[in-house]
């Protein structure tokens, strides 16, 4: 099976302008949270212990 691929730039020239805004939410939505993770990571804490300090479960802190 070959599956073409196109650049990210063509696809969003596609787009609708909210399209394009929503897009742009949800990739830095995704660096925010890898931000995170790794900020979280390098203190030596787990999810659990967040979640812990911030008075909410465990489960809302690994929701994406």
């Amino acid at each position: 099976m070959d599956i073409k691929t196109k650049p990210f730039n063509e696809l969003r020239k596609r787009m609708t302008p909210e399209q394009r805004a929503e897009s742009e939410i949800q990739a830095n939505l995704a660096l925010l949270q890898l931000t995170l993770q790794e900020l979280r990571e390098s203190l030596g804490l787990t999810q659990n212990d967040v979640a812990l300090d911030m008075g909410v479960v465990q489960s809302a802190m690994s929701k994406n």
